[in-house]
């Protein structure tokens, strides 16, 4: 089936995207590689991001793909591609600014919190993450994943826009009292979801799932296994 829209993201992008294309040449598209990507051209729309900080063009690029995923039906289909890096690349934060997110991200870094913390925060800020892509559309899903994150756990992929997110606003608060991290208006923004004041990322028992598949085709893990059928 023809997908309505494909949404490219991460340092794997491009390739990805031309592999689709051969299948689908006439697909409309928006690809988000990074700003050292070579530069696709086409006939949809290429957006820059950078990383591993996100800036200005990282939240243009999720904006687009979020306004180009919120007009598609019932009747269409989504087809994601999502690769390493994307947790940075599309950035559309929610009750902080960019510099407060530029900020946080540069933090947590410093700090040592591994992906899996990174990722409770960065889902808990962002109208894109934690499953919220596949939440703004009525289209069917399908997204494609290359893991570059230990254990391939689909949720933690470029912060699973397309996943259900198990992390609470409780757990991305809990990771910054863990590393001592101030940020008040991000600690404002998670009380408030604590206390219900804003909603919750889309949980696993949630049943816009039932309309969302995600498939891991690549990780190290898999080319390990590969690999050892030829030694």
């Amino acid at each position: 089936e023809k997908p309505s829209l494909i949404l490219a993201i991460g340092k794997a992008s491009i390739p990805m995207l031309q592999g689709a294309l051969e299948k689908f040449p006439d697909a409309p598209y928006l690809v988000t590689p990074p700003s050292y990507g070579d530069k696709f051209l086409g006939h949809g729309e290429y957006l820059v991001g950078t990383h591993p900080v996100p800036g200005e063009a990282s939240n243009k690029a999720a904006e687009r793909a979020l306004e180009l995923a919120s007009h598609l039906t019932e009747h269409d289909s989504l087809l994601v591609l999502v690769s390493g890096g994307g947790s940075a690349l599309w950035c559309a934060p929610w009750g902080i600014t960019l510099e407060e997110k530029q900020a946080l991200t540069q933090a947590l870094l410093r700090s040592g919190a591994d992906i899996h913390e990174l990722n409770t925060v960065r889902k808990h800020v962002s109208k894109i993450k934690g499953g919220r892509l596949a939440q703004i559309t009525k289209a069917k899903v399908t997204a494609l994943l290359l893991s570059d994150v230990v254990g391939d756990d689909p949720a933690v992929i470029a912060s699973g826009p397309t996943v259900a997110d198990p992390s609470t606003f409780s757990d991305a608060l809990e990771v910054l009292n863990r590393y001592g991290l101030e940020f008040p208006k991000v600690r404002e923004h998670f009380e408030q979801g604590i206390r219900s004041k804003i909603p919750e990322s889309p949980k696993p028992n949630d049943e816009l799932f039932t309309r969302v598949e995600n498939k891991i085709i690549g990780s190290n893990r898999i080319l390990l296994e590969a690999a050892q059928n030829y030694l």
